[in-house]
């Protein structure tokens, strides 16, 4: 019994770590809105039209910063929320107009983490963590753009202290009960 409660904590605590790593491609979906995937939320923001990041195979294929793919009018921002915090984020980016776009890194509390210039091609942000989410914005201007891939890291949700806690009382208490069946003896 006290081996089948430990191999329990051990097998416990190792799930308790694990990372869900992530590639979303863009260019192999079919024609359709995107709202989410997986553990990531996806929206438009900024100056443009109502609804949600489209799925287009025009131009290369990628989620467009447009409700209705790869055609104007655009929306300034791209965003993409994680519902636990991320790493290892890398991504390429397909920019269809000549002036700079940005990518910008927020926190769980929304605080800006990093953010850059975009041109089309490969990115590689794996340096940073705790990502809640990143926006890709086109300053206002009306153009197209697209997320070709997103590569990401979450981790599971951390296990609280009390449970930590709670586990070592319980470890604690089945050394008394054997020490105590020990002295009976």
């Amino acid at each position: 019994m006290k081996k089948v409660l430990l191999l329990s904590a051990l097998l416990f605590l190792s799930l308790s770590a694990t990372a869900n790593a992530a590639m979303l491609d863009f260019t192999a979906m079919a024609d359709q809105t995107v709202t989410s995937i997986g553990d990531v939320t996806f929206s438009l923001a900024g100056t443009g039209e109502l609804g949600g990041p489209t799925t287009d195979s025009q131009y290369g294929g990628g989620l467009w910063n447009s409700a209705d793919g790869a055609t104007y009018p655009t929306n300034t921002i791209l965003k993409a929320e994680f519902d636990t915090n991320a790493s290892g984020i890398m991504f390429d980016f397909d920019n269809e107009g000549s002036k700079s776009t940005y990518w910008t890194l927020f926190d769980s509390s929304n605080m800006l983490i990093a953010t850059g210039a975009l041109s089309t091609g490969f990115f590689n942000l794996s340096s940073y963590t705790g990502v809640k989410s990143i926006e890709w914005n086109n300053n206002g201007n009306n153009w197209l753009f697209a997320l070709e891939t997103l590569t990401y890291e979450t981790s599971a949700v951390p296990v609280p202290a009390a449970v930590w806690l709670m586990g070592s009382g319980l470890l604690g208490l089945m050394g008394f009960n054997r020490k105590a069946k020990k002295l009976a003896a």
